[in-house]
């Protein structure tokens, strides 16, 4: 192996001391525009992750009520491949109502993840 003949490359120090120079410099000349729009981007990120996490908190909230069937006898949530439809619902209560279970029911179905 030839250890000794090791090239450093030192171009993404350089490129990131120019940068923060420029940086520097930019704001020096632009403090007054900066301190304006700082509290605009502030706001506007804070409502971007609002509406992101509200929209992420009805996604779960629809798949825990539309994706998932609790069964009571045996105190089990059953996982849907999809929202079951009033049909479906009639059928599965036709079904319970001669005494089947209602993992049976869903399986013979295809509703069951």
């Amino acid at each position: 192996m030839n250890n000794g003949n090791r090239v450093i490359d030192i171009t993404k120090d350089l490129k990131r001391k120019e940068m923060l120079i420029k940086l520097q410099n930019w704001w020096d000349n632009n403090k007054q525009y900066a301190a304006v729009v700082a509290p605009i981007i502030g706001a506007v990120v804070i409502k971007s992750i609002s509406a992101i996490s509200k929209g992420h908190k009805i996604q779960t909230e629809y798949k825990s009520k539309d994706l998932r069937c609790y069964d009571a006898s045996i105190g089990h949530y059953w996982e849907l491949r999809r929202k079951l439809t009033n049909q479906d619902w009639l059928y599965i209560n036709s079904r319970k109502a001669r005494g089947e279970s209602l993992g049976d029911i869903l399986k013979d179905m295809n509703a069951l993840k």
